[in-house]
């Protein structure tokens, strides 16, 4: 499907989407400014934001057509915070799904009825003693469904070592855990699409669990009916594979979506100095590691043969190459030093 964003008032991206897109470089203003219009489009937009956007506000659209907010559910991760809120139980949360799915449940309702009634005997039993010295008040204790007594008396918190701890107290790996849990229960249950946007997840998850939180939602989006929005200043931790390549969109001066992987290492063999011998692991992983500098005006430090892959990365997108080969060459002495 074709995914078309505005980032600014008439001036969109464009990208095929299927299942996962990954967005990385060194342009943090366009990878803020997808998140913030995918963002916003789902969500109120604030005052003023017609400044921006134009009298129309956001527009997102999937193969010409405007996106449903009605017909999606969205979710968005872009820190600690956000993981945090989705184990909570409020509105439109992962939690608030999950938790909402036995709301109509048979026993639960009765016992519910059941405390009720217990309820009306305590207002009873209270109205009479106010009656003692009040010649007109009344004290009533309303009837609670499950929703209110859900928002009113439900302490959420988690065990460990057997002892109880608050929510707010739990490891980011184990958030992760449980964020997984509620997106595939959610996932299993939903009866529209789903969307979810991941961003900036290097400054708040450590790396294995960035690793398991990538390698499920790809996974999830195989099974389910769920796209997976990636914005990111790197692609480490991710695991990519030939059919990913042209899943990938670098943020640079301009947008570039990846050629699919046959048509990509064509291109770049064509363009290798020498003779290519690459296999495709390796070159997928150098790649990774390219990519997100593709376009860069910074002096680069990276190993001389991804040097040689940024260059051609560069040239195919019209880009400057900016590096200091001699320091990356090393003495005879430090090169038998490593040996």
């Amino acid at each position: 499907m074709i995914l078309k964003i505005e980032l600014v008032d008439n001036q969109y991206i464009e990208i095929e989407a299927d299942k996962m897109v990954y967005f990385t470089g060194t342009n943090r203003k366009m990878l803020w400014q997808i998140y913030r219009s995918i963002f916003y489009y789902f969500n109120k937009t604030p005052a003023l934001s017609a400044n921006i956007y134009g009298e129309n506000n956001i527009e997102l659209s999937v193969d010409e057509l405007p996106v449903s907010k009605k017909n999606i559910s969205f979710f968005s991760i872009n820190n600690r915070e956000s993981l945090y809120t989705q184990m909570t139980y409020k509105k439109d949360t992962l939690l608030f799904k999950a938790l909402n799915q036995v709301s109509d449940d048979f026993e639960i309702n009765r016992l519910i009825d059941n405390i009720n009634d217990e309820q009306m005997r305590i207002s009873l039993l209270i109205q009479k003693h106010l009656q003692s010295y009040s010649d007109s008040l009344t004290i009533d204790l309303r009837d609670v469904n499950y929703l209110e007594l859900m928002k009113s008396q439900m302490f959420l918190g988690y065990e460990e070592n057997s002892n109880e701890y608050p929510l707010e107290f739990m490891d980011t790996d184990d958030l992760v855990d449980e964020f997984l849990n509620l997106l595939k229960n959610h996932l299993m249950n939903a009866t529209v699409p789903t969307w979810l946007v991941l961003s900036n997840l290097d400054s708040f998850i450590p790396r294995k669990a960035k690793r398991e939180i990538m390698r499920a939602v790809k996974q999830f989006s195989h099974d389910y009916d769920l796209l997976v929005i990636y914005l990111g200043d790197t692609l480490n931790s991710i695991d990519l594979a030939a059919d990913d390549m042209e899943k990938v969109v670098i943020c640079a001066k301009e947008y570039h979506q990846l050629l699919p992987y046959d048509q990509l290492i064509k291109s770049v063999s064509m363009r290798y100095p020498n003779e290519f011998k690459y296999s495709p692991d390796d070159f997928i992983k150098s790649m990774m590691r390219v990519v997100p500098n593709a376009g860069s005006d910074q002096e680069l430090f990276l190993n001389s043969k991804d040097l040689v892959l940024l260059k051609i990365v560069n040239e195919l997108l019209n880009y400057e190459t900016s590096y200091h080969f001699q320091d990356q060459l090393l003495t005879d002495a430090e090169a038998n030093f490593l040996k």
